[in-house]
């Protein structure tokens, strides 16, 4: 299950819907019902570095 969250552009609402990648997004409003009134809402994707190479002291050769 995938989770979307939305924006209500009439009653100013966001709240979250939680259903399968496979179904179409909402469009109406479940709160004031009104239709063709929602916005998705885009975050970022946090993304974690691990391992060797990824810092500048990492990179560096030893000339000892």
């Amino acid at each position: 299950m995938a989770r979307y969250d939305f924006y209500c552009k009439n009653c100013k609402e966001k709240f979250t819907i939680e259903q399968s990648m496979k179904d179409d997004l909402p469009t109406d409003c479940p709160k004031c019902k009104s239709r063709n009134s929602l916005s998705q809402i885009y975050g970022s994707t946090p993304i974690l570095f691990k391992g060797e190479g990824f810092y500048s002291t990492d990179s560096r050769k030893n000339n000892n």
